[in-house]
Protein backbone atom coordinates (compact mmCIF):
# COMPACT_ATOMS: atom_id res chain seq x y z
CA UNK A 1 0.00 0.00 0.00
CA UNK A 2 3.01 2.11 0.36
CA UNK A 3 3.97 4.83 2.82
CA UNK A 4 0.98 6.80 5.71
CA UNK A 5 1.59 9.48 8.30
CA UNK A 6 -1.25 9.03 10.97
CA UNK A 7 -2.55 11.69 13.15
CA UNK A 8 -5.27 11.83 16.12
CA UNK A 9 -7.32 15.10 16.19
CA UNK A 10 -8.59 16.85 19.94
CA UNK A 11 -5.33 17.26 21.94
CA UNK A 12 -2.78 16.95 19.03
CA UNK A 13 -4.02 19.08 15.80
CA UNK A 14 -6.80 20.72 18.05
CA UNK A 15 -7.23 22.61 21.56
CA UNK A 16 -11.24 22.73 22.16
CA UNK A 17 -11.12 23.81 18.78
CA UNK A 18 -8.50 26.19 17.98
CA UNK A 19 -6.02 24.73 15.47
CA UNK A 20 -2.76 23.59 17.11
CA UNK A 21 -0.81 24.85 14.27
CA UNK A 22 2.65 22.59 15.17
CA UNK A 23 1.42 19.49 13.88
CA UNK A 24 -1.00 20.63 11.83
CA UNK A 25 2.53 22.48 9.67
CA UNK A 26 4.38 19.24 9.80
CA UNK A 27 1.00 17.24 8.10
CA UNK A 28 1.01 19.64 5.39
CA UNK A 29 4.83 19.15 4.68
CA UNK A 30 4.34 15.38 4.42
CA UNK A 31 0.92 15.62 2.20
CA UNK A 32 3.05 18.00 0.07
CA UNK A 33 6.30 15.53 0.04
CA UNK A 34 3.43 13.21 -1.60
CA UNK A 35 2.34 10.98 1.93
CA UNK A 36 -1.13 10.19 2.12
CA UNK A 37 -2.43 11.35 6.00
CA UNK A 38 -4.92 9.53 7.64
CA UNK A 39 -6.89 10.80 10.00
CA UNK A 40 -7.90 8.36 13.22
CA UNK A 41 -9.75 10.01 16.22
CA UNK A 42 -11.60 8.33 18.75
CA UNK A 43 -14.68 10.79 18.07
CA UNK A 44 -17.74 8.87 17.09
CA UNK A 45 -18.73 8.53 13.43
CA UNK A 46 -21.98 10.27 14.01
CA UNK A 47 -19.74 13.44 14.27
CA UNK A 48 -18.10 12.82 10.95
CA UNK A 49 -19.57 15.98 8.93
CA UNK A 50 -18.43 17.83 11.90
CA UNK A 51 -15.21 16.81 11.98
CA UNK A 52 -14.22 16.81 7.77
CA UNK A 53 -15.75 20.52 8.09
CA UNK A 54 -13.02 21.67 11.07
CA UNK A 55 -10.33 19.38 8.92
CA UNK A 56 -11.21 21.60 5.93
CA UNK A 57 -11.46 24.56 7.79
CA UNK A 58 -7.92 24.13 9.23
CA UNK A 59 -6.24 23.06 6.00
CA UNK A 60 -5.54 19.70 7.60
CA UNK A 61 -4.97 17.06 4.85
CA UNK A 62 -6.70 13.85 5.09
CA UNK A 63 -6.67 11.41 2.62
CA UNK A 64 -8.95 9.26 4.95
CA UNK A 65 -10.91 10.19 8.37
CA UNK A 66 -11.19 7.02 10.52
CA UNK A 67 -13.78 7.34 13.21
CA UNK A 68 -14.81 5.19 16.16
CA UNK A 69 -18.09 3.28 16.73
CA UNK A 70 -17.54 4.21 20.22
CA UNK A 71 -15.76 2.12 23.69
CA UNK A 72 -11.97 2.81 25.12
CA UNK A 73 -10.04 5.01 22.53
CA UNK A 74 -6.91 3.15 23.05
CA UNK A 75 -8.11 -0.03 22.16
CA UNK A 76 -9.82 1.51 18.96
CA UNK A 77 -7.12 2.98 18.14
CA UNK A 78 -4.92 -0.25 18.36
CA UNK A 79 -7.19 -2.19 16.00
CA UNK A 80 -7.23 0.34 13.91
CA UNK A 81 -3.21 0.35 13.75
CA UNK A 82 -3.44 -4.03 13.62
CA UNK A 83 -5.55 -3.12 10.11
CA UNK A 84 -3.61 -0.76 8.33
CA UNK A 85 -0.22 -2.54 9.21
CA UNK A 86 -2.45 -5.96 7.98
CA UNK A 87 -3.31 -4.05 5.19
CA UNK A 88 -0.03 -3.57 3.70
CA UNK A 89 0.53 0.31 5.31
CA UNK A 90 3.61 1.48 6.13
CA UNK A 91 3.18 3.81 8.86
CA UNK A 92 5.97 5.79 8.98
CA UNK A 93 4.94 8.47 11.78
CA UNK A 94 1.83 8.20 14.31
CA UNK A 95 0.83 11.49 16.58
CA UNK A 96 -1.05 11.37 19.55
CA UNK A 97 -1.11 13.18 22.48
CA UNK A 98 -2.49 10.30 24.89
CA UNK A 99 0.42 8.73 26.64
CA UNK A 100 -1.31 5.48 26.75
CA UNK A 101 -2.43 4.75 23.17
CA UNK A 102 1.26 6.00 22.84
CA UNK A 103 2.68 3.78 24.51
CA UNK A 104 0.39 0.46 23.05
CA UNK A 105 1.19 1.70 19.44
CA UNK A 106 4.82 1.77 20.12
CA UNK A 107 4.31 -2.18 21.05
CA UNK A 108 3.25 -2.56 17.70
CA UNK A 109 6.93 -1.37 16.44
CA UNK A 110 5.14 2.23 15.17
CA UNK A 111 7.09 5.06 15.70
CA UNK A 112 4.81 7.64 17.61
CA UNK A 113 5.32 11.01 18.30
CA UNK A 114 3.41 13.63 20.83
CA UNK A 115 2.19 17.01 19.59
CA UNK A 116 5.09 18.35 21.71
CA UNK A 117 7.74 16.77 19.18
CA UNK A 118 6.34 19.69 16.71
CA UNK A 119 6.59 22.71 18.60
CA UNK A 120 9.35 24.29 16.54
CA UNK A 121 6.77 24.36 14.37
CA UNK A 122 4.59 26.37 15.88
CA UNK A 123 2.07 29.23 14.22
CA UNK A 124 3.11 32.98 14.92
CA UNK A 125 -0.19 32.88 17.23
CA UNK A 126 1.57 30.25 19.31
CA UNK A 127 4.79 31.77 19.74
CA UNK A 128 4.18 35.71 19.62
CA UNK A 129 1.22 36.48 22.49
CA UNK A 130 -0.57 39.01 20.57
CA UNK A 131 -1.84 41.75 23.49
CA UNK A 132 -5.40 42.22 22.61
CA UNK A 133 -6.37 45.91 24.09
CA UNK A 134 -10.14 45.53 26.13
CA UNK A 135 -11.86 48.17 23.52
CA UNK A 136 -11.41 45.51 21.18
CA UNK A 137 -12.53 42.95 23.28
CA UNK A 138 -15.52 45.14 24.66
CA UNK A 139 -16.47 45.50 20.67
CA UNK A 140 -16.46 42.19 20.24
CA UNK A 141 -19.08 41.03 23.11
CA UNK A 142 -21.24 43.86 21.74
CA UNK A 143 -21.35 42.43 18.45
CA UNK A 144 -22.25 39.04 20.05
CA UNK A 145 -24.65 40.87 22.43
CA UNK A 146 -26.35 41.84 19.81
CA UNK A 147 -26.51 38.44 17.73
CA UNK A 148 -28.54 36.54 20.27
CA UNK A 149 -30.58 39.48 20.65
CA UNK A 150 -31.44 38.58 16.74
CA UNK A 151 -30.12 41.40 14.90
CA UNK A 152 -27.29 39.69 12.70
CA UNK A 153 -27.99 39.21 9.29
CA UNK A 154 -27.16 36.01 7.40
CA UNK A 155 -23.79 36.81 5.93
CA UNK A 156 -21.76 35.77 9.50
CA UNK A 157 -20.05 32.11 9.73
CA UNK A 158 -19.53 30.27 12.25
CA UNK A 159 -16.01 30.55 12.22
CA UNK A 160 -16.25 34.28 12.27
CA UNK A 161 -18.78 33.98 15.32
CA UNK A 162 -16.01 31.55 17.50
CA UNK A 163 -13.60 34.09 16.39
CA UNK A 164 -15.65 36.89 17.69
CA UNK A 165 -16.19 34.51 21.06
CA UNK A 166 -12.19 34.20 21.20
CA UNK A 167 -11.74 38.12 20.63
CA UNK A 168 -13.94 38.62 23.31
CA UNK A 169 -11.88 36.72 25.88
CA UNK A 170 -8.45 38.36 24.84
CA UNK A 171 -7.20 35.86 21.82
CA UNK A 172 -6.79 37.05 18.41
CA UNK A 173 -4.84 35.33 16.08
CA UNK A 174 -2.28 35.53 13.89
CA UNK A 175 -4.36 34.37 10.93
CA UNK A 176 -7.39 36.68 12.15
CA UNK A 177 -5.55 39.97 12.71
CA UNK A 178 -3.80 39.77 8.75
CA UNK A 179 -7.61 38.91 7.74
CA UNK A 180 -8.85 41.76 9.85
CA UNK A 181 -7.19 44.40 8.47
CA UNK A 182 -8.28 43.22 4.85
CA UNK A 183 -12.38 43.13 6.05
CA UNK A 184 -12.25 46.75 7.37
CA UNK A 185 -10.60 47.83 4.50
CA UNK A 186 -13.70 46.08 2.29
CA UNK A 187 -16.75 46.64 4.31
CA UNK A 188 -16.69 50.46 5.97
CA UNK A 189 -18.97 51.37 3.10
CA UNK A 190 -21.49 48.81 5.14
CA UNK A 191 -22.00 51.41 8.16
CA UNK A 192 -22.92 54.23 5.64
CA UNK A 193 -25.83 56.07 7.10
CA UNK A 194 -25.47 54.59 11.09
CA UNK A 195 -24.09 56.16 14.03
CA UNK A 196 -23.65 55.61 17.54
CA UNK A 197 -27.16 56.59 18.59
CA UNK A 198 -28.61 53.64 14.97
CA UNK A 199 -31.47 51.54 16.84
CA UNK A 200 -31.83 48.72 15.92
CA UNK A 201 -28.66 47.75 14.58
CA UNK A 202 -28.16 47.10 10.90
CA UNK A 203 -26.22 43.84 9.94
CA UNK A 204 -23.18 45.59 9.02
CA UNK A 205 -23.11 47.07 12.57
CA UNK A 206 -23.23 43.70 13.88
CA UNK A 207 -20.84 42.45 11.79
CA UNK A 208 -17.94 45.15 11.97
CA UNK A 209 -18.59 44.89 16.35
CA UNK A 210 -18.07 40.96 15.82
CA UNK A 211 -14.95 41.79 14.02
CA UNK A 212 -13.71 44.17 16.72
CA UNK A 213 -15.49 47.35 15.29
CA UNK A 214 -17.94 49.85 15.37
CA UNK A 215 -18.68 52.94 15.13
CA UNK A 216 -16.96 53.46 12.16
CA UNK A 217 -13.96 55.58 14.47
CA UNK A 218 -13.64 51.74 15.98
CA UNK A 219 -13.62 50.34 12.91
CA UNK A 220 -10.80 52.29 11.32
CA UNK A 221 -9.29 51.82 15.33
CA UNK A 222 -9.68 47.95 14.65
CA UNK A 223 -8.30 48.12 11.37
CA UNK A 224 -5.16 49.87 12.43
CA UNK A 225 -4.42 47.91 15.64
CA UNK A 226 -4.82 44.66 13.21
CA UNK A 227 -2.31 45.97 10.36
CA UNK A 228 0.52 46.81 13.12
CA UNK A 229 -0.11 42.73 14.12
CA UNK A 230 1.73 42.44 10.93
CA UNK A 231 5.10 40.84 10.60
CA UNK A 232 8.19 42.42 9.11
CA UNK A 233 10.15 40.78 6.27
CA UNK A 234 13.24 39.88 9.11
CA UNK A 235 10.28 37.68 10.98
CA UNK A 236 8.35 36.59 7.87
CA UNK A 237 11.17 34.47 6.78
CA UNK A 238 10.91 32.89 10.85
CA UNK A 239 6.69 32.41 10.67
CA UNK A 240 5.75 32.69 7.56
CA UNK A 241 5.13 29.21 7.09
CA UNK A 242 2.00 29.43 8.92
CA UNK A 243 0.86 32.66 7.65
CA UNK A 244 -0.93 33.39 4.92
CA UNK A 245 -0.90 35.87 2.23
CA UNK A 246 -2.52 36.77 -0.97
CA UNK A 247 -1.08 38.42 -3.76
CA UNK A 248 -2.87 39.61 -7.21
CA UNK A 249 -2.60 40.47 -10.96
CA UNK A 250 -4.15 41.66 -13.61
CA UNK A 251 -4.86 38.96 -16.06
CA UNK A 252 -4.18 40.15 -19.79
CA UNK A 253 -5.36 36.59 -21.48
CA UNK A 254 -8.81 35.55 -19.33
CA UNK A 255 -10.78 33.67 -21.68
CA UNK A 256 -14.53 33.05 -20.91
CA UNK A 257 -16.11 30.87 -23.09
CA UNK A 258 -19.92 28.76 -22.85
CA UNK A 259 -19.95 24.78 -22.66
CA UNK A 260 -22.23 22.07 -23.01
CA UNK A 261 -22.75 22.95 -19.01
CA UNK A 262 -22.09 26.30 -18.94
CA UNK A 263 -19.13 28.78 -18.62
CA UNK A 264 -15.70 28.22 -18.07
CA UNK A 265 -12.96 30.17 -17.12
CA UNK A 266 -9.27 29.94 -17.94
CA UNK A 267 -6.75 32.77 -17.02
CA UNK A 268 -3.18 33.15 -14.39
CA UNK A 269 -3.26 33.53 -11.22
CA UNK A 270 0.19 33.99 -10.68
CA UNK A 271 3.08 34.92 -13.04
CA UNK A 272 6.64 33.65 -12.89
CA UNK A 273 9.92 36.08 -12.26
CA UNK A 274 7.93 39.51 -12.40
CA UNK A 275 9.11 41.69 -9.71
CA UNK A 276 5.73 43.01 -7.69
CA UNK A 277 4.74 46.30 -6.49
CA UNK A 278 6.55 47.37 -3.40
CA UNK A 279 4.88 45.44 -0.29
CA UNK A 280 7.44 47.10 0.93
CA UNK A 281 9.67 44.80 -0.54
CA UNK A 282 9.79 44.04 -3.76
CA UNK A 283 9.10 40.34 -4.35
CA UNK A 284 9.28 37.87 -7.38
CA UNK A 285 7.88 33.84 -8.26
CA UNK A 286 10.76 31.43 -9.24
CA UNK A 287 9.39 29.06 -11.92
CA UNK A 288 8.05 25.81 -10.39
CA UNK A 289 7.49 26.94 -7.01
CA UNK A 290 4.02 26.10 -7.11
CA UNK A 291 4.87 22.21 -7.96
CA UNK A 292 5.08 20.30 -4.64
CA UNK A 293 2.00 22.14 -3.63
CA UNK A 294 0.33 20.93 -6.66
CA UNK A 295 1.29 17.35 -6.25
CA UNK A 296 0.10 17.20 -2.83
CA UNK A 297 -3.16 15.90 -2.01
CA UNK A 298 -4.73 19.02 -0.80
CA UNK A 299 -8.00 20.44 -2.04
CA UNK A 300 -7.77 23.76 -3.82
CA UNK A 301 -11.11 26.07 -4.26
CA UNK A 302 -11.27 29.03 -6.67
CA UNK A 303 -13.13 31.80 -4.49
CA UNK A 304 -14.39 35.28 -4.69
CA UNK A 305 -12.60 37.99 -3.42
CA UNK A 306 -10.95 35.16 -1.14
CA UNK A 307 -14.35 34.49 0.33
CA UNK A 308 -14.59 30.78 1.57
CA UNK A 309 -18.38 31.37 1.98
CA UNK A 310 -18.73 32.16 -2.01
CA UNK A 311 -17.43 29.07 -4.09
CA UNK A 312 -16.64 28.96 -7.38
CA UNK A 313 -14.87 26.00 -7.82
CA UNK A 314 -12.49 23.20 -6.84
CA UNK A 315 -10.20 20.64 -7.15
CA UNK A 316 -11.40 17.60 -5.15
CA UNK A 317 -14.36 18.45 -6.98
CA UNK A 318 -12.96 17.71 -10.60
CA UNK A 319 -14.23 21.77 -11.30
CA UNK A 320 -11.10 23.35 -11.31
CA UNK A 321 -7.20 22.20 -12.71
CA UNK A 322 -4.17 23.60 -11.71
CA UNK A 323 -1.22 23.27 -14.20
CA UNK A 324 2.49 25.37 -13.99
CA UNK A 325 3.71 26.28 -17.27
CA UNK A 326 6.72 28.73 -18.36
CA UNK A 327 4.69 31.73 -17.70
CA UNK A 328 2.88 31.23 -14.32
CA UNK A 329 -0.07 29.14 -12.67
CA UNK A 330 -2.76 28.53 -14.90
CA UNK A 331 -6.12 28.48 -13.67
CA UNK A 332 -9.05 26.31 -15.60
CA UNK A 333 -12.39 26.26 -13.98
CA UNK A 334 -15.91 25.61 -14.53
CA UNK A 335 -18.30 28.46 -13.10
CA UNK A 336 -21.37 26.71 -11.48
CA UNK A 337 -24.83 27.56 -12.23
CA UNK A 338 -25.50 29.32 -9.82
CA UNK A 339 -26.38 33.66 -9.59
CA UNK A 340 -22.73 34.30 -8.58
CA UNK A 341 -21.40 32.02 -10.86
CA UNK A 342 -23.73 33.89 -13.62
CA UNK A 343 -22.06 36.92 -12.33
CA UNK A 344 -18.70 36.24 -12.62
CA UNK A 345 -18.71 35.05 -15.85
CA UNK A 346 -20.59 38.05 -16.58
CA UNK A 347 -18.11 40.02 -15.01
CA UNK A 348 -15.17 38.69 -16.30
CA UNK A 349 -16.49 38.22 -19.92
CA UNK A 350 -17.44 42.04 -20.01
CA UNK A 351 -13.62 42.76 -18.49
CA UNK A 352 -15.55 44.59 -15.75
CA UNK A 353 -13.14 42.29 -13.20
CA UNK A 354 -9.73 41.65 -14.96
CA UNK A 355 -8.08 40.46 -11.69
CA UNK A 356 -6.63 37.05 -10.33
CA UNK A 357 -5.40 36.61 -6.48
CA UNK A 358 -4.18 33.32 -4.87
CA UNK A 359 -3.74 32.85 -0.98
CA UNK A 360 -0.53 31.30 0.08
CA UNK A 361 1.87 30.59 2.88
CA UNK A 362 5.53 29.67 2.32
CA UNK A 363 6.87 26.58 3.83
CA UNK A 364 10.47 26.64 5.79
CA UNK A 365 13.08 27.99 3.49
CA UNK A 366 10.58 28.44 0.60
CA UNK A 367 11.29 32.01 0.50
CA UNK A 368 14.72 33.94 -0.43
CA UNK A 369 15.57 37.09 1.13
CA UNK A 370 18.05 39.93 0.25
CA UNK A 371 20.42 41.13 3.09
CA UNK A 372 18.77 44.67 3.38
CA UNK A 373 15.17 42.92 3.18
CA UNK A 374 14.12 44.22 0.21
CA UNK A 375 13.46 41.45 -2.00
CA UNK A 376 11.90 38.38 -1.65
CA UNK A 377 11.92 35.06 -4.12
CA UNK A 378 9.65 32.79 -3.38
CA UNK A 379 10.82 29.13 -4.54
CA UNK A 380 8.10 26.90 -2.32
CA UNK A 381 4.65 28.19 -2.33
CA UNK A 382 1.94 26.14 -0.33
CA UNK A 383 -1.16 27.30 -2.14
CA UNK A 384 -4.17 27.66 0.38
CA UNK A 385 -6.49 29.26 -2.78
CA UNK A 386 -7.54 31.23 -6.21
CA UNK A 387 -10.12 34.05 -6.39
CA UNK A 388 -11.10 35.93 -8.97
CA UNK A 389 -11.00 39.58 -7.20
CA UNK A 390 -12.78 43.23 -7.65
CA UNK A 391 -10.39 45.11 -5.77
CA UNK A 392 -6.75 45.79 -5.54
CA UNK A 393 -5.20 43.62 -2.98
CA UNK A 394 -2.57 46.09 -2.43
CA UNK A 395 -4.62 48.86 -1.36
CA UNK A 396 -3.06 49.42 2.17
CA UNK A 397 -0.10 47.47 1.77
CA UNK A 398 2.82 49.10 4.21
CA UNK A 399 4.15 51.15 1.17
CA UNK A 400 0.68 53.65 1.50
CA UNK A 401 0.78 53.18 5.03
CA UNK A 402 4.50 54.25 5.29
CA UNK A 403 3.28 57.30 3.06
CA UNK A 404 0.91 58.55 5.24
CA UNK A 405 3.65 58.36 7.88
CA UNK A 406 5.74 60.59 6.15
CA UNK A 407 2.76 62.92 5.20
CA UNK A 408 1.84 63.16 8.79
CA UNK A 409 5.60 64.04 9.74
CA UNK A 410 5.68 67.09 6.74
CA UNK A 411 2.26 68.47 7.87
CA UNK A 412 1.55 67.38 11.24
CA UNK A 413 -1.56 65.65 10.78
CA UNK A 414 -2.86 62.87 12.82
CA UNK A 415 -1.65 59.67 11.11
CA UNK A 416 -4.64 57.71 11.96
CA UNK A 417 -7.43 60.92 11.00
CA UNK A 418 -5.45 61.16 7.56
CA UNK A 419 -5.72 57.46 7.07
CA UNK A 420 -9.78 57.55 7.78
CA UNK A 421 -10.22 60.84 5.68
CA UNK A 422 -8.62 59.07 2.43
CA UNK A 423 -10.36 55.77 3.24
CA UNK A 424 -13.48 58.01 2.54
CA UNK A 425 -12.10 60.32 0.02
CA UNK A 426 -11.11 56.96 -2.01
CA UNK A 427 -14.78 55.31 -1.37
CA UNK A 428 -15.98 58.58 -3.06
CA UNK A 429 -17.72 58.96 0.52
CA UNK A 430 -18.88 62.68 1.87
CA UNK A 431 -16.22 64.21 4.44
CA UNK A 432 -16.84 65.76 7.65
CA UNK A 433 -16.09 69.28 8.35
CA UNK A 434 -12.68 67.65 10.37
CA UNK A 435 -11.78 65.91 7.48
CA UNK A 436 -11.96 68.18 5.06
CA UNK A 437 -9.96 70.69 7.14
CA UNK A 438 -7.08 68.64 7.50
CA UNK A 439 -6.94 67.35 3.64
CA UNK A 440 -7.08 70.87 2.53
CA UNK A 441 -4.04 71.58 5.25
CA UNK A 442 -1.84 68.91 3.75
CA UNK A 443 -2.67 69.51 0.16
CA UNK A 444 -2.18 73.96 1.21
CA UNK A 445 1.21 72.46 2.76
CA UNK A 446 2.63 70.27 0.18
CA UNK A 447 1.09 72.54 -2.46
CA UNK A 448 0.98 76.08 -1.71
CA UNK A 449 0.74 77.36 -5.25
CA UNK A 450 -2.68 75.43 -5.64
CA UNK A 451 -5.43 76.42 -6.21
CA UNK A 452 -8.00 77.20 -3.56
CA UNK A 453 -10.04 73.52 -2.75
CA UNK A 454 -13.60 73.32 -1.88
CA UNK A 455 -15.18 75.63 0.34
CA UNK A 456 -16.85 73.43 3.05
CA UNK A 457 -20.28 73.64 3.49
CA UNK A 458 -22.83 74.36 6.32
CA UNK A 459 -23.90 70.49 6.70
CA UNK A 460 -20.76 68.92 7.62
CA UNK A 461 -19.83 67.85 4.33
CA UNK A 462 -17.90 69.64 1.52
CA UNK A 463 -18.47 69.07 -2.12
CA UNK A 464 -17.54 66.56 -4.18
CA UNK A 465 -14.78 68.02 -6.39
CA UNK A 466 -12.76 65.39 -4.76
CA UNK A 467 -11.41 64.31 -8.12
CA UNK A 468 -8.96 66.96 -8.29
CA UNK A 469 -8.23 66.93 -4.21
CA UNK A 470 -7.68 63.21 -4.81
CA UNK A 471 -5.08 64.12 -7.56
CA UNK A 472 -3.43 67.10 -5.69
CA UNK A 473 -2.80 64.31 -2.98
CA UNK A 474 -1.24 61.65 -5.76
CA UNK A 475 0.93 63.93 -6.77
CA UNK A 476 2.36 64.97 -3.79
CA UNK A 477 2.34 61.39 -2.75
CA UNK A 478 4.64 60.60 -5.55
CA UNK A 479 6.90 63.60 -5.09
CA UNK A 480 7.67 62.14 -0.84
Amino acid sequence: MGKIVVSDIDGTISDGGDPMGGVIYHLQEVDAAGIPVYIVTARNADDRATTTQWLVDNDVPHAELIMSPGGDATAYKVDVAKRLLAAGHDIVEWIENNPETRSALRALGINVKGPSAYRENATWSETRAISVPQWLQDNAQRGLDWLVEGYGGDGLTDKTINEARQMSRGIVSEDKATRMGAWFARHMSDLQGTDRNTDPPTPGMVAHAVWGGWPIDESYRARNWANDQQVTPQESSRYMPTKVETRQITVDDIEVRETGNGMSFSGYAAVFNSPSEPLPFTETIRQGAFGKSLRSRNNVMMLWSHDTSQPLASTRSKTMTLVEDSKGLMVDAALPQTSLGRDVAELLRSKVVDSMSFGFSVPAGGDIWSADGMTRELVAIRLHEVSVVSFPAYAKTSATVRSIDILSDKTGADAESLSAALDALEAGNALTRDQATMLTTVVEKLAPEAETVPELLEDNTISVTLARLRDELDLNFKSL
